[in-house]
């Protein structure tokens, strides 16, 4: 089993970000790293430049394409602020080639969701692991947000589904990068408005959980 990881940066958190090459168990020339600006990256992994405008699903899909070219039957997309536990990833393919699974994502248990339209999101934006078998890619209609609670409908109505399993993992700036700046802002708004055109009953209970206060979410 082949598995590549690939991880946009813009070069917040270089020290952040070689630890995650070094966590990932796979070899540096199969660790892409999508490069929004012009930043030093670790040595040994496969860089790609994309200094257009600013979409993390574009981004997102430029690294899985590049892992589909190579070859790969899986790869991560994560973030360049987390920190994982050394064997996650692998551990994340194993589950998903076990049950067939389009995406794998932790979550507090093990539990398959597949063939129904799903209220409560599961998928982890910042750690997913996708099957590259499938044709399932990330909507670059979206920008910023939303787009990992798309591709968790899609794989669970259109594919084999989500897979979760308990992973160690840390997302140590989360949500940092968007209360900063106002066009991640104003991103995220646009963002709300497709997804709620595509799925107003999802989008629906999404704000009642928000309301509140998170206590449906991952239910």
């Amino acid at each position: 089993m082949k598995i590549c990881v690939t991880v946009p940066t813009r070069g917040d958190h270089p020290e952040l970000l070689e630890q995650l090459v070094i966590d990932s168990g796979v070899p540096r020339h199969e660790f892409i790293i999508v490069r929004t600006a012009n930043v030093s990256t670790p040595d040994g992994v496969t860089v790609i430049d994309d200094f257009g405008g600013l979409n993390i699903h574009r981004w997102w899909n430029t690294g899985i394409a590049c892992a589909k070219e190579r070859g790969a039957d899986y790869v991560a997309v994560l973030n360049d602020d987390i920190s994982i536990e050394p064997g996650a990833i692998q551990e994340l393919a194993a589950i998903a080639a076990k049950t067939g699974s389009t995406i794998a994502t932790p979550f507090k248990s093990r539990r398959r969701f597949k063939n129904r339209l799903p209220l409560r999101p599961v998928l982890i934006g910042s750690l997913w692991l996708l099957d590259l078998k499938t044709e399932l890619r990330p909507d670059e209609n979206f920008h910023w947000w939303y787009g990992d609670d798309d591709l968790d409908i899609r794989a669970r109505r259109d594919f084999n589904g989500i897979i979760t399993m308990p992973i160690n993992f840390e997302h140590v700036h989360g949500g940092e990068a968007t209360e900063s700046s106002s066009e991640l802002e104003g991103f995220v708004r646009l963002d709300e408005l497709y997804f709620k055109s595509k799925y107003p009953l999802p989008y629906f209970w999404r704000i009642l959980d928000r309301k509140l206060g998170g206590i449906l979410r991952h239910r």
